[in-house]
């Protein structure tokens, strides 16, 4: 899944930095998703304070584009 950023940062619809940041995000769901007991909820508090903005960031890239 992480390739759609690399895809999407290639078209030139995304930044390659906001890409590597939602690649980070993919990989972050993963953990969870496969190792649900092991979770660091402090890891989680701070990725919910600090970096809900690339989530933000990201639609906007994506309301701005033009229709195919």
């Amino acid at each position: 899944m992480g390739q759609a950023f690399d895809a999407l940062a290639h078209a030139g619809i995304v930044d390659a930095t906001l890409a590597g940041r939602m690649k980070k995000a993919v990989g972050f769901r993963n953990i969870t998703v496969l190792n649900y007991n092991a979770i660091d909820w402090h890891i989680v508090h701070n990725l919910c304070r600090l970096h809900l903005d690339d989530f933000r960031d990201f639609a906007v890239c994506i309301l701005n584009q033009e229709p195919l």
